[in-house]
């Protein structure tokens, strides 16, 4: 992750399968995956797959009754994460997310 980032806050709710999924990651197996996620120290890494950028890393919270997703910090630099528009870093973040819990 570069230097320059900003933070948002997700609050997503995951089930214990969402969450098995979502730790279990995702590996590009061929040119059209785009996205290498992995997770460590109760967060989740998203690195663009071609050029190894870390566009997104998102803390995980656990307690007893719930599991969600917390802060995440995004990456801010234009040469590395083509918009600056936190929205559409907001959407694009659940998007992966959802694309992750489909596999």
């Amino acid at each position: 992750m570069p230097k320059q980032t900003e933070s948002f806050y997700s609050g997503r709710k995951l089930s214990s399968v969402e969450f098995a999924k979502l730790i279990m990651g995702f590996q590009p197996s061929s040119m059209e995956d785009k996205w290498f996620i992995y997770s460590k120290n109760e967060s989740i890494y998203f690195h663009r797959s071609w050029l190894g950028h870390c566009i997104f890393i998102a803390k995980i919270i656990k307690s007893d009754d719930d599991i969600f997703i917390s802060d995440v910090t995004a990456n801010k630099n234009p040469d590395q994460f083509g918009t600056s528009d936190i929205e559409v870093k907001k959407e694009m973040f659940n998007k992966l997310v959802d694309y992750v819990l489909r596999k």
